[in-house]
């Protein structure tokens, strides 16, 4: 996978991180506070099973209290203007952090 691309998809991915960034348009003031992350970097597509892959990893990330990195991930296309957006991507292995209750989708 080069370098520049997270999932080889270059217009699927801003497309769909835009209408993420909608969704979350009430914290238009905050930036990089939400990670984001994709299963099919582990375990590659899915089709009609990426929706239980997703939420399966969603499961245990919130009961083991560890949100699992996206691997092979170097640097974001930059069409997704990350930094400018409420997110950003779990490179590393990490921590919940913050108040609870966690909210993950």
């Amino acid at each position: 996978m080069p370098d520049s691309d997270v999932t080889r998809t270059p217009l699927g991915d801003p497309v769909e991180l835009a209408a993420l960034s909608q969704a979350y348009g009430g914290h238009a003031d905050m930036r990089q506070f939400c990670g984001i992350g994709s299963v099919k970097t582990n375990i590659g597509h899915l089709d009609t099973a990426a929706g239980l892959a997703g939420c399966v990893k969603v499961a245990l990330s919130l009961s083991r209290g560890e949100i699992p990195a996206s691997l092979h991930f170097k640097t974001p296309n930059p069409a997704l203007r990350l930094e400018q957006s409420p997110f950003f991507v779990v490179d590393t292995r990490r921590q919940w952090e913050g108040t609870r209750p966690f909210r993950a989708a």
